[in-house]
């Protein structure tokens, strides 16, 4: 994928900092903060995400406008609309998405554009791989992307996933796998066995590109955005290997409202447990929110809404013949002849014909 290149220099910058400071260390740690402009400016990761930006990870720099088309060389190559990073300290959670279970959590859309890349972060329970030979790739993905319930709207009290929108499943060899971090130590977490845990020691990458004939049109804009959920569900090879969906680097990371879990099939349309910090040897951010680690991307325009005709009820004749009534059907908007329709790229408004 495009972002690889950027992911790869991401990763090498948060690994020097785990290595050489703490969880608190890396929330101070500022990185590149990428504009929907085309800007970049250094910023913390709350920062940037407050402003609007997508951080780029912490100790990641600008590079300037070297060949002047308007957009930072940082985020040249940058297809990434929306991400939250994963968390790789000791402080980390894997949460278990492996059928029954789905999660999901929320994104936010500002732009009118087809998403045709997705990237989920993982891990898998006690580092066993699926298949024989064991394959981090040996694994069934069902993604989904739902309508959003915020809050507000919600019989729970907090927001959820609403009507599906877009569902694909991807087999082996449908996407790319890759190892994202090694020699790390987290947890592993089924939120439906809240007393048992267990442990990872490696974080994966998991890249899905989809064809544009495939991929859904997210709406939105700056001015008027709009927020989706994102579903995961895995069917790994073998009776084994459980996935978990690996969460974000902090509470204050995560968007909006705290991710979800059911269980079930997709299409799933609920119903759905909050995530919160479980204990976990005293966790430090023990009930906080948990939030989950991806990223969508895609920069192609939607294709273009299918032009519709409009017809025009007849005025002053027999309108319903078994009561007599005359038709009284006042036009909103003349249209023009038969098969005329209402062009909004006319600036006057007017009508065309085809």
């Amino acid at each position: 994928m495009k972002h690889n290149r950027v992911w790869m220099k991401m990763a090498l910058a948060v690994s020097v900092v785990a290595i050489f400071g703490t969880t608190a260390a890396m929330a101070q740690t500022p990185g590149a903060c990428c504009m929907p402009d085309g800007t970049c400016h250094m910023a913390l990761e709350n920062e940037c995400v407050q402003q609007g930006g997508v951080f780029q990870g912490p100790g990641t720099v600008c590079l300037g406008d070297l060949n002047g088309n308007g957009i930072d060389d940082a985020c040249e190559d940058e297809l990434i609309k929306f991400v939250q990073h994963p968390d790789i300290n000791r402080t980390g959670i894997d949460v278990k998405a492996t059928y029954p279970n789905i999660l999901a959590d929320d994104f936010l859309c500002e732009q009118r554009t087809l998403i045709t890349d997705i990237t989920v972060w993982g891990s898998w329970l006690d580092d066993v791989l699926p298949g024989d030979p064991p394959d981090a790739g040996k694994v069934t993905f069902t993604l989904s992307i739902h309508k959003d319930i915020p809050a507000s709207q919600s019989p729970t009290g907090y927001s959820m996933p609403g009507d599906v929108v877009w569902v694909r499943t991807f087999q082996p060899g449908d996407f790319n796998t890759s190892l994202y971090l090694g020699n790390i130590e987290e947890y592993w977490w089924d939120p439906f066995n809240p007393n048992t845990w267990g442990y990872d020691s490696a974080c994966w990458q998991y890249d899905f590109s989809i064809p544009i004939q495939e991929a859904f049109c997210q709406q939105g804009s700056i001015e008027e955005p709009m927020v989706y959920w994102l579903d995961v569900q895995a069917m790994p090879m073998g009776e084994q290997a459980q996935f978990g969906w690996k969460k974000v680097t902090s509470p204050e990371s995560n968007f909006n409202d705290a991710a979800v879990a059911g269980q079930g099939v997709e299409p799933y349309t609920g119903p759905w447990a909050k995530l919160t910090y479980p204990l976990l040897d005293g966790h430090v951010w023990y009930l906080a929110d948990i939030g989950l680690a991806f990223s969508i991307g895609g920069n192609e325009p939607c294709p273009e809404e299918e032009k519709r005709e409009y017809g025009d009820a007849p005025e002053g004749v027999l309108a319903y013949p078994a009561s007599g009534i005359i038709g009284q059907f006042p036009t909103c908007k003349n249209v023009g002849p038969a098969l005329s329709y209402i062009d909004p790229d006319f600036p006057d408004d007017t009508c065309s014909g085809v």
